[in-house]
């Protein structure tokens, strides 16, 4: 990593949450922030949850009476069928924030800049008292154990529990916690209504402290008899934590500094919030306000921000981050059943919500996203991808194809089908396109026609890496269902939102253009697919960026790079990048200024979901994997000079390369099974690579 790359620097006053710097990991998260006198660490937990609330998914919310009433326009009907269950006062399941520690520094020193050291994880922090200087150092290590050591003499150290700063727990009807301070010892216990306490237990020693943050522990006696580990326990598991994490790591080099130390602060944050010690992150992840619930509940949506926030573990090779996501939502299969039961009468089937908590209970209230089939169908393709790269055949025999049939079964039966044969998708929605008003759905939503056949292609292709004879029903349904809804536009034919829908305003979601990625149902490089594709690439320079949130940006940037435009695909992250991050580099939902987009909400926000989602934008430049073949450099503009460092692929494979001169040049190496390929170069030339296991070979040409 390059030194330019490896710090992130905090600078005095950072006078808001979003002014300062994170680490974490095993489900915790630290902000630090704060001015040169008094320093804030926000502690965060990505799976405190306050579960009340909610939509319990009944026979009510079935697929015939909400098409009918869809149908007759019957707004109230639809509200009454996903009316929110009402707990008190609390609608929804929500996490919930957790404490704050305040370090209070002694009259005449301060606070200087500090840094974040990613090869570590630790945060260095200069002190200054006239002539004399010392560094107090932060660190968080698993087991949700984080400490301090460093502090001048005579510094206090207050633990603020959350429900001191947050009204927001009071309105949830939240007892105030206990609380203990004592020279030595700071400790409180926050009660939750429904759920397990939650502790957080601080051992005070010269010049620092120590803390763990417990679950369930109500005695007194136990929370005092409590272990916290001493500081340097806690600073050498950190670093060898993040000494392993980084050993085998991807790297990437650009004439772009910027992108450089984006890429490498990307990948730190996603490092620390899918650390398998914790659970799979949410909106957030780790890293939740002290003195607010966070926007959305910081819940799981699965119709881009979930998939966005795991996805970069497959090129990056972190294979065991990305598994806890998978495995939360094979976690569910009973409810998933249900719901495809209650919803579709389907008794062998699975269907997710497209937003809920830990427990997939769901969100409720948005019915459009509560329909919204292709979240499940994202996630079996999440899956699928998680064993092309792994090569994990026992995982996609013994969970994966039987998910992705139950997933199909649920859409078959969500489909009309005419004399002729020919099905359709009569009620479909586009993600969050027109809301959740009544007019927000329509026949053959494009986004959904790619999540279908995005399943069958993987379902046939699993069947066929199993050795086993796909399904005819899988091919019998992919010829009699259109590949894409056109519309009129402009320009000529392009892609509509659904029947009679075509993009008429600047939108967040890019989901009718989901067929070129994530699901890659449609071929830019086709005659058939390509003068639709430039069409509705046109409608969106038309429209513009104005009502994009964060994570549009790498969506589109990776929608150019499989569009060959290099430039506009580099250019998409730089402008998130500019707009979309804080002076300390946390990465915003809504942008900080009005340059390119205009926020939806004045609301400052941080979200994860962009950030990682620019991480696998950024790998894209360099590599990325489309039904058979690889592209290389195909987001590199020609002329420009890169290089990228043991990028995973499918199949095992590990890929170095380097382009400059209009020349490329890539090695690769099957490191798990014997693979048989193409690869593509940017001239578009075609190379068939073929290796056994432990082989590796080059090739060379132009781009």
């Amino acid at each position: 990593m390059k030194k330019e790359c490896r710090f992130d620097i905090l600078d005095f006053p950072a006078g808001t949450f979003y002014d300062g710097l994170i680490t974490g990991c095993g489900g915790l998260g630290l902000t630090i922030w704060g001015s040169k006198k008094k320093l804030f660490i926000t502690v965060g937990q990505s799976d405190l949850w306050d579960h009340r609330g909610g939509l319990p998914w009944t026979g009510k919310q079935n697929f015939r009476d909400i098409r009918a009433a869809l149908e007759k326009n019957d707004e109230k009907k639809i509200r009454e069928l996903f009316a929110e269950k009402v707990t008190g006062n609390v609608r929804r399941p929500s996490l919930l924030p957790f404490a704050r520690v305040v370090l209070h520094l002694p009259a005449g020193s301060r606070f200087e800049k500090g840094l974040l050291d990613r090869t570590t994880g630790l945060v260095h922090l200069p002190v200054a008292n006239g002539s004399r200087r010392g560094r107090v150092t932060i660190a968080a290590a698993e087991g949700r154990r984080f400490g301090c050591s460093g502090l001048p003499r005579g510094t206090r150290v207050e633990l603020v529990p959350a429900f001191r700063l947050s009204q927001d727990l009071v309105r949830r009807g939240f007892a105030a916690p206990e609380e203990y301070d004592e020279k030595d010892f700071s400790c409180f216990r926050q009660a939750l209504p429904a759920d397990p306490s939650a502790a957080l237990v601080m051992k005070k020693t010269r010049g620092g402290f120590s803390a763990v943050c417990l679950r369930g522990v109500d005695d007194e006696k136990r929370l005092r008899a409590v272990e916290c580990p001493p500081f340097p326990a806690l600073r050498q598991a950190s670093g060898n934590w993040w000494r392993a994490f980084w050993r085998d790591a991807p790297e990437i080099e650009l004439d772009n500094i910027a992108l450089e130390r984006l890429f490498c602060r990307a990948l730190f944050k996603y490092g620390a919030m899918t650390d398998p010690a914790g659970p799979p992150p949410g909106l957030q992840g780790p890293w939740l306000e002290d003195h607010a619930l966070p926007p959305w509940q910081g819940d799981y949506h699965f119709n881009i921000n979930f998939q966005m926030c795991v996805s970069p573990g497959l090129p990056a090779g972190k294979f065991d981050h990305v598994k806890p996501a998978l495995d939360l939502v094979l976690g569910w299969k009973d409810k998933l059943a249900r719901n495809a039961a209650l919803f579709a009468g389907v008794r062998d089937g699975f269907m997710l919500p497209h937003a809920v908590d830990d427990r997939c209970t769901c969100m409720g209230g948005f019915w459009t996203g509560c329909i919204d089939h292709a979240s499940s169908a994202w996630m079996a393709h999440l899956m699928y991808r998680y064993c092309l790269y792994t090569c994990d055949r026992k995982f996609l025999a013994a969970e994966v194809m039987d998910f992705m049939v139950r997933v199909f079964r649920v859409f078959r039966a969500m489909m009309d089908e005419d004399a002729q044969g020919r099905l359709s998708l009569p009620v479909s929605v586009s993600p969050e396109y027109n809301a959740c008003q009544m007019d927000a759905w329509g026949r053959n939503a494009s986004f959904q026609l790619a999540a279908v056949h995005a399943l069958l292609t993987d379902l046939r292709e699993g069947a066929r890496l199993l050795g086993k004879k796909p399904d005819p029903a899988w091919k019998k349904m992919a010829d009699a269902l259109p590949r894409v809804t056109v519309t009129k536009g402009e320009s000529g034919e392009e892609i509509a939102l659904w029947e009679n829908q075509p993009l008429e305003e600047s939108h967040r979601h890019l989901s009718h253009l989901a067929g070129i990625t994530p699901f890659g149902t449609l071929d830019p490089d086709s005659e058939r697919d390509r003068a639709l594709i430039d069409n509705a690439d046109l409608t969106l320079l038309h429209l513009g960026m104005g009502r994009w949130a964060g994570w549009s940006f790498p969506w589109a940037s990776q929608i150019k790079t499989r569009l060959g435009n290099a430039d506009a695909a580099l250019l998409m992250i730089e402008l998130w990048n500019r707009t979309y991050t804080t002076a300390t580099g946390l990465s915003l939902c809504f942008p900080r200024s009005r340059m390119v987009t205009t926020p939806f909400d004045i609301r400052e926000v941080m979200q994860m979901d962009a950030e990682c989602g620019c991480l696998s934008a950024l790998f894209d430049l360099f590599a990325y994997h489309e039904r058979e073949v690889i592209f290389f450099f195909r987001g590199i503009p020609a002329g420009r000079e890169a290089a990228f460092r043991n990028i995973r692929l499918p199949f095992g494979l590990r890929a170095s390369g380097r382009t400059g001169g209009g020349r490329m040049t890539v090695t690769l190496t099957a490191e798990k099974e014997d693979v048989r390929t193409l690869v593509s170069l940017r001239s578009g030339e075609k190379i068939p690579v073929s290796l056994k296991k432990g082989q590796s070979t080059t090739i060379s040409g132009k781009i």
